[in-house]
């Protein structure tokens, strides 16, 4: 029980101070291992090794979607946990672009390829987009805790062996 507590608390801290970690939520441009800062680059250099650069997408060795008028683009929502969490096949690339590359690549898919779609999506939407997962991550395995759902005896007794 006392695990279980603790890890509410510190969920609880991490959600009430999430504007500062928002802030800091932007990944270093260095850190990324693709050079590019434009969406039409970075579609052209890493997204279409698998939607093609015409975003029409392909099917053979595996399923690649097409993107090019593609409804589910409606909600820039879709598109950001698509590309930060991977779907199926694609991988994650939450930890490979920046705020700023997911938000430019987003808005270069949606205005392109058939797709007209003008709201546009900011480094700092998606800044907030992946504090918004990581709060549902963190909320979900403290209430399986909570709720017994994982055992932490195997925790308590490392613990104590310390």
């Amino acid at each position: 029980m006392k695990l279980s507590k603790l890890l509410f608390s510190f969920a609880t801290t991490l959600l009430l101070s999430s504007q500062s970690f928002a802030d800091s939520a932007v990944i270093d441009l260095s850190s990324s291992p693709y050079p590019y800062t434009t969406g039409k680059d970075i579609f052209h250099h890493v997204c279409a090794a698998c939607h093609m650069q015409d975003a029409k997408g392909a099917t053979g060795a595996g399923h690649f979607p097409a993107l090019a008028g593609n409804h589910k683009l409606v909600t820039p929502e879709y598109m950001k946990f698509v590309v930060m969490n991977g779907q199926k096949g694609m991988p994650p690339f939450r930890d490979q672009l920046t705020n700023s590359q997911i938000a430019e690549t987003i808005n270069y898919v949606r205005s392109n390829f058939g797709n007209h779609y003008t709201d546009k999506v900011t480094a700092e939407d998606v800044a907030k987009f992946r504090l918004i997962f990581l709060g549902a991550f963190y909320e979900i395995i403290i209430y399986s805790i909570y709720n017994g759902c994982f055992s932490t005896t195997s925790i308590y007794h490392s613990s104590s062996r310390d």
